[in-house]
């Protein structure tokens, strides 16, 4: 677990390559597709650069970035004003359980409310139960008889 004191800020060009090898952790995590770096540096160089689409936060400390949460706010008629996402949140292994998660939320939740944003929310996997739990402590909630469903374009 990390020790030293945690900085919450959003990410810069700075932090691209670091950044980019803790979200090959978390693909790792979730067990998702083949990784492409390149590509994902190129995403992350998009949102930094164009913080109208998203904005990236990092939770860092002496020893590097332990954690992020990309988010972006979308128009949404149903609560009647910007509906804040979040994309990604991960939080590396040796860090879970000292707080950054709930720092980056925090920090994420203060930013979009600052940007308009009603009502916050995010896809979690069915398995992670962990994460629920986590997400149910900080007041998160699965809609009931709703799913998030997709489609690739």
């Amino acid at each position: 677990m990390t020790t030293s004191t945690i900085h919450i800020a959003t990410a810069k060009s700075s932090d691209i390559a670091e950044l980019v090898q803790l979200i090959r952790q978390y693909w790792e995590y979730e067990q998702l597709k083949p990784f492409d770096g390149d590509a994902i540096a190129n995403l992350v160089a998009e949102v930094i650069a164009h913080p109208e689409i998203g904005q990236c936060w990092i939770a860092r400390d002496d020893a590097g970035i332990q954690g992020y949460l990309v988010g972006s706010c979308v128009p949404n008629f149903e609560y009647g004003g910007l509906l804040a996402l979040i994309a990604d949140l991960y939080v590396a292994s040796d860090a879970r359980r000292s707080g950054v998660g709930q720092q980056l939320v925090h920090a994420a939740e203060l930013a979009m409310r600052a940007r308009g944003c009603v009502h916050i929310a995010m896809e979690v996997a069915a398995k992670n139960v962990r994460a629920q739990q986590f997400y149910s402590i900080l007041g998160f909630a699965t809609r009931a008889g709703y799913s998030m469903m997709h489609k690739a374009l």
